[in-house]
Parts: structure tokens; sequence; C-alpha cells
């Protein structure tokens, strides 16, 4: 399985605190997150980081500097797409069409009991159309909520942000935030992409019935100011992660 990094976005949100350093790269006690999010991938076959015009050279160097045993390639696109629209141009560039791919940001991560690279079977067997890994986080709508089976493994609905209403918003052991990880192939992509970015790819993809959830153990982000404040100080962190390294 390709693992599918986007590391595309300028980082808006956390440029005020420092305007240089790319977000996937902001320090985790003295370690780059990045790195921790390559050791979880390290069972991938191939990893691809998409960066940009701003970042290139910056994600470039880290990857020149990262001992490795696997192939990292760093596709720098002069143009920012936004984040969906950056995974479609790779998957039409570098993915065969029946090859299975975990597609993930470069500001999170999972704690999961499973290596991502096992989902892989589910996908290849057709088992499932895609599955996603996302955190069940109360009072967060991000892009919108995903509602689940009540054997917690399928995902059953999607609904955006803007169609949210005050009564659900309420309801918050009903609200999960979608995304996180996706774990697919490109075929299943290629045939619901035609218009209208992430929204209405969830939508569209939804239709398929065929779509796995899996909640991982825990979840840490680093997209803003106060979600990066908290994965650095969290307890939890440093007892999963230690140097870099995967806890065992």
């Amino acid at each position: 399985m390709i693992a599918y990094i986007i590391a595309s976005g300028l980082g808006t949100r956390l440029k005020e605190f420092d305007p240089i350093t790319p977000k996937g790269l902001f320090p985790i006690h003295g370690i780059p997150f990045m790195e921790y999010l390559l050791n979880e991938l390290n069972d991938m076959s191939n990893i691809y980081i998409t960066s940009n015009r701003e970042n290139f050279k910056a994600y470039q160097k880290f990857i020149d500097n990262y001992s490795i045993r696997y192939s990292i390639k760093n596709i720098g696109l002069f143009e920012i797409f936004g984040s969906f629209d950056d995974v479609l141009f790779n998957l039409d560039n570098l993915i065969k069409p029946t090859e299975a791919v975990c597609l993930c940001c470069c500001d999170n991560i999972a704690v999961l009991k499973y290596r991502l690279a096992s989902f892989e079977n589910d996908i290849i067997t057709d088992k499932y159309d895609q599955i996603i890994i996302s955190p069940k986080i109360k009072n967060w709508y991000k892009y919108g909520v995903l509602t689940i089976s009540d054997d917690k493994s399928y995902v059953t609905s999607f609904k955006h942000n803007n169609t949210i209403s005050e009564k659900e918003k309420n309801m918050n052991d009903e609200m999960y935030i979608d995304g996180g990880i996706t774990i697919t192939c490109h075929d299943f992509v290629n045939k619901i992409k035609n218009g209208g970015g992430f929204e209405k790819y969830m939508e569209k993809s939804l239709l398929s019935k065929r779509v796995g959830y899996y909640e991982p153990m825990a979840w840490f982000d680093i997209g803003n100011m106060e979600s990066y404040n908290d994965t650095c100080q969290s307890s939890l962190f440093q007892k999963y992660f230690n140097k870099g390294k995967v806890s065992e």
C-alpha cells in the first residue's frame, strides 16, 4: 500500500507563531511532527509527500536527512489546488488503478491497534470501497459529521457542516468528524471524483454503502496553535510516542 501525505497547504493558522517552518515540520519534543507520522507509515511500499512552492525545499531537506529504508518522494505543486484536488492530481499521475492508497494529512496522527498497512486487504478484496479512520470529537464540525452504524463498523451518512441543525449539534454522541485518514484505491476515487470538492466526494462515496469506519485509540492534531500546544503538553502523546518511535 502507498501512503500519500497532504502537505501542500499554506499553514496560515500557524504562520503567526512561525512564518518559516512548514506545519508538518513543527517540533514535538524537539522532533519534527512529520517524523512521528513517517514512523507510523514505515511498512508502506512507497510514501509521497505533496508540498508546495513555499515549503518544497524545507520538506526536501527533511527527507534528505531522514534515515529510511523505503522510498519517500517529495512532489512540489507550484499551484495551490486545495487538499482534495491535490489528492486527485497525484492519483492521476502517480498511483496504479488497482493499488490501495492511504491518504493522510501532515498535521495529524492516529494511534491504532493495528498497523495502517493491515487495512489494505479490506480494500483489495473489495470488502470496502474505502475505510475512514477518524476520531469521535464533540463540538468540532470542520467539514461535517459522519453517522456510524450501530456496530460502529460502517459509515451510514455524511452531512456537511452548513447543513447541521442546532439540535444535531447538541447530540454530541452522534457526531463524528469526517476525514482524518482515508484508505481507498484509485479506481474508486475516479468513479466519483467529478466536481464538487471534498464535500461532494463524501456524499457520492457514501452512496456505495461500503464505507468502513475505524475509531483510533488516540488522535493528535497540530493544525492550529491550540491543538499544537495541546499535543505538545499531552501525556498521552508521550505515552504512545518516544523519540519519534512508536511505543510498544
